[in-house]
């Protein structure tokens, strides 16, 4: 024990130590994302000048969370369990209904994956890494996973790149009440001091930069926050005890208030329990850059350009004077407002400096700095919501050209939430659960209709199922390319398949269209999880009415039709009597010709 407390005290305070300018760095985006700026005063004077805050960090931040918010669990399924090389596919359909009651059916004392998902995905743009615990509920025979605070997770800072699996080791710092601890005096595994340790050890909290880093954020808000005392309690019980839990893919170990070895053992699973989920991948560098880190410049610059304007307007409101050498002024003569009055023997010789204006066009310098935030993002305000004045709003061609700009230069970021943080923790839950359940154990599971996700059916899924081979994958980032370049041809393809004409040729040729195909091709564009039922099958009762009136249109046609032909046939028949006189009256004419000419040839 006295080993295991000295090797996790030493790396712990290695870690600490290598993260404090990743500490200062984190402090900035938050006084970045709540637009603080530091009190500012006139030179050699008390008097405050203008210190307001600029908005892009928290507009690009927000708009970006909302982005990856919509491609990635638009669905519910938001994840799939796939058979691997020599796995059964019904094991893997079992693994994915377990995973999706898990992750989407949360018990009384934790939330749902996906909640936890979002508030690492707000951490992985305002500070560049998103971490994630993943654990298992003995009791309830089920996996969940639990957004950490950054500054309570220290890992190896030799770790190549954003991944924790290789780092040599990491340390959650977290605190336990001594109720708390009181439940894990049962466990035969773990070491629990008597009470009065146990107060003993609760009296002394030793702050890290992270503590400072806490207080610090809530400050920023106004809220007077304090570690080890503003989240103690009075109550004996409620006291908090330090606790580092330390991690290797060998070992776990426990340590309390940095003094007493709660737990040590193997570490049956093999990995580390979490997931580090980067924003901006800085190659070879275990903590990634954030929105913050990449918009530092561009923020400034806004805010600096408008506390000058402000700046300016305050001189020309109140500029300075000059005054006569040696001349007494009282307090009240020293400022002025509107209806002020002085007396003054030589009014001529008391004179306003007047100041330049000098910032009157900074407003086309601000465009120009929100143009570059944009650019260097590719988060541009289509996506806030607000679009800026443009020729390319003009035309719904021009504004999917920028949605899919946006969408992207966003896909790294959606990629990387896929790759480091849903793909790596459902797979690890998958393996802790293969680990943790008996044979004999079943598990609950949930089935969803795939034309309504909301339509659920639940089932037990036996332990066996975990036995097969299988991989996780997630699809959103490709999804989220393919749903904008959908969204511009579905228009085109609509006006020209669904073409009276076009399916007249198509006939010709042996085809038609295909209606399930095309509502398939606008869900994947809108990206709607449910199937709408827009053509649908006729029922026997409309089927029979259809009928009806078919036979009640022929049959309202057939008077009409022997009426027609009647018609005809007397028509014919004149037409024959007609034709039949014409050749009676044409013969007789004849035979007068004939007679008359037999007459005037006689003697």
């Amino acid at each position: 024990n006295e080993y295991a407390l000295t090797k996790v005290l030493q790396d712990f305070y290695y870690y600490e130590r290598e993260r404090t300018s990743t500490e200062r760095r984190w402090r900035l985006n938050d006084a970045l994302y709540c637009a603080y700026v530091e009190p500012r005063y006139w030179p050699n004077t008390k008097l405050l000048r203008s210190n307001l805050g600029s908005g892009i960090v928290s507009e690009q931040v927000e708009a970006a969370y909302a982005m990856i918010c919509q491609s990635l669990f638009s669905q519910p399924e938001y994840f799939s369990i796939e058979a691997d090389v020599g796995g059964d596919p019904k094991a893997a359909r079992q693994q994915g209904a377990y995973m999706d009651y898990a992750f989407n059916y949360p018990q009384l004392n934790q939330m749902s994956a996906e909640i936890e998902y979002k508030n690492a995905a707000k951490d992985q743009l305002l500070y560049g890494a998103g971490i994630l615990k993943v654990e298992f509920n003995s009791d309830k025979k089920i996996p969940f996973i639990t957004r950490k605070d950054p500054r309570n997770i220290y890992f190896d800072p030799a770790c190549p790149g954003p991944f924790i699996d290789r780092a040599r080791a990491v340390i959650e710092r977290t605190f336990l009440t001594i109720d708390e601890l009181e439940m894990f005096r049962s466990d035969k595994r773990m070491f629990i001091p008597d009470k009065d340790a146990l107060w003993t050890l609760s009296q002394g909290i030793t702050k890290t930069d992270g503590d400072r880093g806490k207080e610090f954020k809530e400050s920023l808000h106004g809220v007077n926050y304090s570690v080890g005392s503003s989240d103690n309690s009075p109550v004996p019980s409620q006291k908090r005890i330090e606790l580092l839990q330390y991690y290797t893919g060998g070992e776990i170990i426990w340590i309390l208030n940095r003094r007493v070895v709660m737990y040590k053992d193997k570490n049956i699973y093999g990995f580390i329990p979490y997931v580090l989920i980067p924003c901006y991948v800085y190659t070879s560098s275990p903590y990634s850059l954030s929105i913050a880190d990449m918009q530092e410049a561009n923020h400034r610059y806004l805010e600096s350009l408008v506390n000058a304007r402000l700046d300016q307007v305050t001189l020309s409101l109140f500029p300075p004077r000059a005054v006569p050498r040696g001349f007494m002024f009282t307090p009240q003569m020293q400022t002025w407002g509107p209806g002020s009055m002085y007396q003054m023997d030589e009014p001529e010789k008391f004179n306003a400096i007047q100041q330049q204006d000098v910032t009157k066009d900074i407003f086309q310098e601000i465009g120009f700095i929100q143009n570059s935030a944009d650019r260097k993002t590719g988060i541009n305000s289509m996506l806030s919501g607000m679009p800026s004045p443009s020729n390319a709003n003009r035309t719904a061609s021009g504004v999917n050209t920028q949605l899919q700009g946006s969408a992207i230069r966003l896909y790294p970021l959606v990629d990387n939430f896929e790759n480091y943080g849903i793909i790596p923790s459902v797979w690890k839950a998958l393996k802790m659960s293969e680990i943790h359940l008996t044979s004999q154990d079943t598990v609950p599971g949930v089935v969803r209709n795939p034309n309504n996700p909301e339509d659920v059916r639940f089932l037990q899924v036996s332990a066996e199922a975990f036995k097969s081979a299988t991989r996780v994958r997630a699809r959103a980032a490709s999804k989220m390319l393919s749903r904008d370049r959908l969204t511009q041809m579905y228009q085109f393809v609509a006006q020209n398949v669904i073409n009276g004409q076009v399916i007249g040729m198509l006939n010709q040729s042996g085809q038609t269209v295909d209606f399930g195909e095309l509502i398939q091709m606008l869900m994947d564009a809108t990206g709607v999880p449910r199937r709408y039922n827009i053509v649908r099958q006729l029922t026997p009762e409309e089927q029979q009415f259809m009928q009806q009136q078919q036979q009640a249109q022929e049959q309202a046609k057939q008077p009409a039709e022997m009426a027609k032909a009647q018609l005809e046939s007397q028509t014919r028949l004149q037409m024959g009597q007609m034709k039949a006189q014409g050749e009676a009256q044409k013969n007789q004419t004849a035979l007068q010709i004939a007679q008359m000419k037999s007459q005037g040839s006689g003697p």
